[in-house]
C-alpha cells in the first residue's frame, strides 16, 4: 500500500477518522455511498476528492475490518 488514504488526528474533525488532506469524514463518504451515491457524484460534489482516494479508502477499510476482496456467502447463508 503506497498511501493510507483514512487519517485521523485531534486538530481535525476531533480526532475522526477521514479521508487524507481532506476534511471529509470517512463516516460521511460511507453515508454518501449508502444514500445511492456514485463515485463520480461523490467527486462532483466534493473536488477535493479523487477517485483514487475513494477507492483507496474503501480498500484500507475492507483491509481493516478482514473482509475479502472478493465476497464469498457462507455456507447455510443465501
Amino acid at each position: 500500500m503506497d498511501k493510507t488514504w483514512v487519517v485521523a488526528d485531534t486538530d481535525h474533525l476531533g480526532g475522526k477518522s477521514r479521508v487524507r488532506d481532506t476534511r471529509i469524514s470517512v463516516a460521511h463518504l460511507l453515508e454518501m455511498f449508502a444514500s445511492g451515491m456514485t463515485i463520480p457524484e461523490i467527486i462532483d460534489a466534493y473536488p477535493s476528492l479523487s477517485e483514487e482516494a475513494i477507492k483507496g479508502v474503501l480498500k484500507e477499510m475492507r483491509i481493516s475490518q478482514g473482509s475479502p476482496t472478493h465476497h464469498r456467502p457462507r455456507a447455510g447463508l443465501r
